[in-house]
């Protein structure tokens, strides 16, 4: 199901799903990155799912609603740069970062 909303074209995305990037920007700003890559829960179809934050990334891809300022300004501080204030942007960029984040060798 999650793949659907990656496919959209843009625009409005369903408030549980931007409720669930807000929650992975909280966790993000939280992750040491000798930790795994956190996950965080997502609802489809009234059932729960964890996914990474990554996953929710992908889901966000292509969402043109603003992103709620508390939040642009969490990124600021992990030094993520957003081009717009949209959950779009917000996305690209984050993952973006936590490809780049250096992980701890098993």
């Amino acid at each position: 199901m999650a793949r659907a909303y990656r496919r959209h074209n843009g625009g409005h995305f369903p408030g549980h799903l931007r409720d669930a990037f807000i929650e992975a920007v909280a966790a993000y700003r939280a992750w040491e990155s000798d930790e795994p890559e956190p996950t965080i829960s997502v609802e489809f179809g009234y059932v729960e799912r964890q996914m990474t934050l990554t996953q929710v990334c992908g889901l966000l891809w292509n969402c043109t609603d603003i992103l709620p300022s508390g939040e642009v300004s969490e990124l600021e501080y992990r030094g993520i740069e957003l081009r717009t204030n949209t959950y779009a942007a917000a996305a690209r960029a984050m993952k973006s970062a936590i490809e780049d984040t250096p992980r701890a060798v098993d």
